[in-house]
């Protein structure tokens, strides 16, 4: 036994081109094979600008990272946050 949390197979990290839309108090993330990823709002710890370019953006949800292809203002609208 490694000691290391079962997970399920759910990976680490979450990361590629996702679109996302809040539905209530829920952010809801497709990605790229078509899986639907679900997280409340208020679990989002952290959300940053991870390339110069400003097209990539990392979550912190319920302390798993999330690197998203989507720009920090696409996100922000996700979240119902207004820059």
């Amino acid at each position: 036994m490694s000691g290391e949390a079962d997970t399920g197979g759910a990976p680490d990290a979450l990361t590629g081109s996702m679109t996302g839309t809040r539905i209530g108090p829920y952010l809801l993330l497709r990605d790229q094979s078509g899986l639907r990823h679900l997280a409340r709002i208020n679990s989002v710890s952290l959300v940053s600008e991870i390339d110069e370019i400003g097209d990539e953006t990392m979550l912190i949800i319920s302390s798993r990272p999330i690197r998203l292809s989507a720009s920090l203002d696409e996100v922000l609208d996700w979240l119902g946050v207004q820059p």
